[in-house]
């Protein structure tokens, strides 16, 4: 190395050294100006400086005293941040340099002249390489490049700024990574401020101005111009607050959640610029805080969102396509929520003729099938059945049995069957569902505790009455953990539960089922929501079993009336009130009223095609009662064959409802003292109740009541006092001394004894 490359050499090297430590002032123009003086000298002097012996060898040292010399002039331009493509290019000489020179070194390293010639070039053309190959290609978001040319630009405030905007920049995507959500909101601040001082900066050095006047219009415009370049910044500080707003969502905190969304949103919509997929990104950004209203049910802006996302991608995308269809069926699900199924259905429809034309991406196809999915639920919700199958039967011949949507699809299949009283089909297809379920989903998750609920309700039609508690359990258990006992959910299996133990004569259990799920649903839903009018009408049910009929009454028009303003009254939804009502008129003896009701039953299901239902089993049950109070016996034989018929085909021959018709059938027989057939029926309806029900059951109250006016028709005094008195003691050992049973059964006793 000669003199006078070390002269200019070691300072460089010194002030590169000083120029890192924080607060070294006034070296950084030294710095550069040896730097370049260094470069100007290898370019003019190379043939001097890299030749031990002058005039023997021209080529190598003039060459890399060019090539060395250039690269090392772009040092101050990326020490300085200039990336332009002119300056690379200046530094790839020196790389092909390097290579040659390794390739030609290793050929001929036992040779000590070769060695010897080339060595000094080699050496210094590797550490020139390598100094200005990590400004010049080392990535800026390489944290220890940026510490590194923060220390050399300290004292230059427009770059130190830049760089630290860089840093915090790339700190924010760390803690992204790593989850922490506040480290990376922090981060993105810093990263902002940084970069709005940049702007400042750049703006002063045109000679514009903040005058800090409130009129001061023109530079904010030009700082919003701006904006547009350090976009990255606003861009990581959105994702950050993005974090903390999901953070809260999973923990089902939603009105945090939507504030920090909010806070998002406004930090995408402080830039004006052309980029699609940051215009794209606040479409992103209002349909998830719409969707984050739905779920607090704040329906006015949930829509306001959801509408919003779906214009704005309109106005970018020239084309419908999957996104869009998505952002149109958030819309259709949030219709829905607010029972406008028909405006649901539309957009649902308008979503699957876009993800139509194109199923090969995978993605696409499950959004495809959900869809479909979807209205197959509206149309369940308003008892639209045979549309309901035919989405059903689409969906099923799209979606493979081995996917997770397949278990969905054949869930809402299950629940079609049990709609049309398809019991038996519904268990299996509900049991097959548990098992595809149990495949995707943690046995945690709400929709297994669904699928229970749902087959909880087929085994109760069977009157397989072990099974569905068990289900139920199952069920029950997995919403207490997701949701507490508090919780509307809860309070859809508590309900059941409460039907249940009216089934088993549990009243008393029954009744504090009813009335805490009754609370429940109006605590957190108001006291008029779509999910009182079962659990009143269940109640009213108990209410006719204790004899409280006028309360019965109120529960019954109060489920009517609630049914009312969520559907179509006269609907096949709304069938199981309606013959609860009717039931009820009956029991308070307006039986004309009571009439009219089973008769519209009837004409419901006439107008549906659901003739062979079991409502309708149900009404012709209800009017067989009427008829025969009205002593029309020829009329209420009738009906009691069509519902017995009905009963034996929708529950089977051994169930307690096919009982129950038996049981009213057979006071008909007494009434026409037709004792033989009465006997018979009795026979029939003691031996179904045994297989279901305990001895202390009122049901068998019911039934030796029966056989005690059987008795007497056929003038058995005796046998009839002691069929009475069995039916008394089941009735006192159920209800209260003034309960109608123990009085019309005491009532009889005395007669006969008198």
């Amino acid at each position: 190395m000669k003199l006078f490359e070390k002269i200019l050499l070691y300072p460089v090297i010194l002030l590169f050294a000083i120029s890192l430590i924080p607060y070294s002032f006034g070296v950084e123009l030294i710095f550069h100006s040896l730097i370049t003086l260094l470069s100007i000298s290898y370019i003019i002097g190379g043939y001097w400086l890299f030749n031990k012996k002058l005039n023997e060898k021209k080529f190598l040292p003039i060459t890399a005293g060019i090539v060395l010399g250039m690269s090392l002039y772009t040092l101050p331009q990326f020490i300085l941040l200039n990336q332009s493509s002119d300056l690379l290019t200046s530094t790839l000489p020196n790389v092909l340099l390097f290579i040659g020179l390794g390739i030609y070194y290793m050929t001929n390293r036992n040779s000590k002249k070769v060695i010897d010639e080339t060595k000094g070039v080699f050496l210094r053309s590797t550490l020139i390489m390598l100094v200005v190959g990590f400004f010049a290609y080392i990535p800026h978001t390489y944290n220890p490049k940026q510490h590194v040319l923060l220390a050399l630009n300290m004292n230059d405030e427009l770059h130190s700024s830049y760089i630290k905007m860089s840093i915090n920049l790339n700190s924010v995507e760390i803690e992204l990574k790593k989850g922490n959500c506040d480290e990376a909101i922090e981060y993105g601040k810093k990263s902002v401020q940084a970069g709005r001082k940049c702007i400042k900066l750049r703006l002063e050095q045109q000679g514009i101005f903040d005058t800090n006047s409130s009129s001061n219009i023109y530079y904010d415009d030009l700082v919003k111009k701006e904006l547009k370049n350090i976009c990255g910044t606003y861009s990581a500080l959105y994702k950050a607050y993005r974090c903390k707003g999901d953070d809260f969502y999973s923990n089902n905190n939603l009105p945090t959640a939507i504030d920090y969304y909010l806070i998002s949103d406004s930090i995408l919509n402080c830039t004006e610029h052309q980029f699609e997929n940051w215009e794209i990104e606040k479409a992103h950004s209002s349909n998830t805080i719409g969707r984050s209203y739905q779920s607090i049910k704040n329906y006015t802006l949930a829509d306001s969102f959801l509408l919003d996302a779906v214009q704005k991608y309109i106005q970018i995308k020239d084309t419908a396509d999957a996104v869009l269809a998505n952002f149109i069926s958030d819309l259709a699900i949030s219709a829905a929520e607010q029972n406008e199924f028909t405006s649901s259905n539309f957009l649902h429809n308008k979503t699957i003729s876009i993800l139509k034309k194109d199923t090969t991406n995978p993605e696409d196809k499950i959004s495809l099938i959900q869809n479909l999915g979807y209205i197959v639920k509206n149309h369940l919700h308003t008892d639209s059945l045979n549309q309901a199958k035919i989405y059903i039967k689409e969906a099923l011949q799209l979606v493979e049995s081995d996917k997770k949507e397949y278990c969905y699809i054949n869930l809402y299949h299950g629940i079609y069957l049990y709609r049309i009283d398809k019991y038996s089909k519904s268990k299996v297809i509900m049991k097959e569902c548990l098992d595809c379920f149990n495949k995707f989903l943690e046995p945690s998750d709400q929709t297994i505790a669904e699928n229970y609920l749902v087959l909880t309700y087929a085994n109760i039609a069977l009157a397989e009455y072990d099974n569905a508690k068990r289900s139920l359990n199952i069920g029950t258990e997995i919403t207490e953990t997701n949701f507490g006992i508090n919780s509307v959910r809860y309070a859809n299996y508590s309900k059941v539960l409460a039907h249940l133990n009216k089934i088993e004569g549990n009243y008393r259990t029954s009744l504090i089922g009813y009335t805490k799920s009754i609370g429940t649903y109006i605590n957190e839903l108001g006291d008029k929501n779509e999910y009182l009018p079962e659990v009143l009408s269940g109640l009213s049910e108990l209410d006719i079993t204790l004899s409280k009929f006028n309360d019965a009454k109120i529960h019954s028009d109060q489920s009517l009336a609630i049914a009312s303003n969520y559907s179509e009254l006269f609907s096949p939804g709304n069938t199981n009130y309606l013959n609860q009502s009717a039931h009820v008129h009956y029991n308070l003896g307006l039986l004309p009223k009571s009439e009219s009701l089973y008769h519209k039953v009837i004409e419901i299901n006439h107008n549906y095609g659901l003739q062979k239902s079991a409502s309708n089993a149900i009404a012709l049950n209800g009017l067989g009662l009427i008829h025969s109070a009205k002593k029309e016996f020829e009329i209420a034989d009738s009906l009691f064959i069509q519902s017995l018929d009905l009963h034996k085909e929708i529950f089977t021959e051994n169930n307690p409802l096919t009982a129950m018709v038996y049981l009213n059938y057979s006071h008909l027989r007494i009434e026409e003292k037709r004792g033989d057939e009465a006997e018979q029926m009795l026979a029939k309806s003691m031996k179904v109740n045994k297989n279901f029900f305990e001895p202390n059951h009122d049901i068998f109250g019911d039934v030796y009541f029966a056989y005690g006016d059987l008795a007497l028709m056929q003038k058995k005094k005796g046998t009839a006092r002691e069929y009475y008195q069995k039916a008394l003691d089941i009735y006192l050992n159920k209800f209260t001394d003034v309960h109608s049973k123990v009085i019309l059964t005491r009532a009889k006793l005395r007669n006969i004894n008198s």
